[in-house]
């Protein structure tokens, strides 16, 4: 039996109360709400993806079993384990990363490639065009704007998202952002700030991603790197992802958003806190999965905002 609790917390009426409403499961939040799915049978499929070129790990790689939710990602040391049920082995499994070409191979035959109970999966490297950059003489003065939701940590209402599972057979990483409107492009990517009112008593590490919006919906994926970011146990604060490294320029109104991908071996101490604010300006987009399809939760939103520079 799966359970999952929402707990809201109101500081300043009931500073020792703690209210527990449970949530259906066709209504998951990110982060530490996690989709789960129980096999009974079928097949294990057990491997390691490697960059083609330098045989080296390909870490945080998604491998996605097509035309289902099942689904789970690479460790650092480019493992993985995906639970193929008996009536999936016809089925596609892709795999995909950051920098490589995906590759799509049906589950039986990949399972036939086994050796020694181990699949090995090699990944070509692609290098992504850069835009042509024009210099202009002309002096230009540039200034900061900060966009997005900077709520207070001590702010009346706090989210607090955990899940109890039993077992656990896939590793799948949900995702939560919030949509960046800005009137003065191009625009370029400084940083992303969010802010935990606490978390539990395991290391999580997340990703972040950039999306373009179509329709004011997340649509392209845009930042061709792995942006990895490890969050220690028993943490609180604001958390700053230094992006200027990655020289990202916008030329249009975008989506920033966080990728829970690990979440610590002990489930029941992996929890995070974050301010909440009801009725918000702007909505909150979450996704289950990698290749889920983003949903809209327009009751409440998380402490995330962005650091833009523009030309004044």
């Amino acid at each position: 039996m799966i359970k999952f609790y929402f707990f809201l917390f109101l500081f300043p009426v009931l500073p020792n109360y703690l209210r527990t409403v449970p949530l259906s499961t066709n209504y998951i939040f990110w982060p530490v709400i996690m989709q789960i799915i129980t096999q009974n049978t079928g097949e294990t499929i057990s491997g390691k993806i490697l960059d083609a070129k330098t045989g080296m790990p390909v870490p945080y790689a998604s491998i996605q079993l097509l035309a289902t939710n099942t689904g789970t990602i690479s460790d650092t040391a480019g493992q993985f384990i995906l639970v193929l049920k008996a009536e999936h082995q016809r089925n596609l499994v892709q795999i995909s990363a950051i920098g490589y070409k995906t590759r799509a191979i049906e589950a039986a035959k990949l399972l036939a490639t086994s050796s020694e109970g181990k699949v090995i999966v090699n990944l070509m490297p692609v290098s992504a065009p850069l835009n042509e950059v024009q210099v202009k003489a002309k002096p230009q003065k540039f200034a900061l704007k900060k966009v997005g939701s900077q709520i207070d940590k001590f702010t009346s209402f706090h989210h607090v998202f955990k899940s109890y599972v039993e077992k656990v057979d896939t590793t799948e990483g949900p995702e939560i952002g919030i949509p960046i409107y800005f009137k003065k492009y191009p625009a370029y990517l400084q940083n992303l700030n969010f802010c935990l009112t606490g978390s539990g008593a395991e290391e999580t590490i997340l990703s972040f991603k950039l999306y373009y919006l179509k329709n004011n919906l997340p649509a392209k994926r845009l930042n061709a790197q792995n942006i990895i970011l490890k969050i220690p146990p028993q943490h609180t604060g604001w958390i700053e992802i230094d992006l200027k490294p990655y020289n990202i320029s916008l030329q249009q109104d975008f989506m920033v958003a966080l990728e829970w991908i690990k979440d610590g071996e002990q489930k029941e101490k992996a929890w995070l806190a974050s301010p909440a604010l009801v009725k918000p300006k702007e909505p909150v987009f979450y996704k289950r999965a990698n290749q889920a399809n983003w949903r809209k939760l327009e009751s409440t939103t998380v402490g995330m905002y962005v650091t833009l520079l523009y030309s004044k």
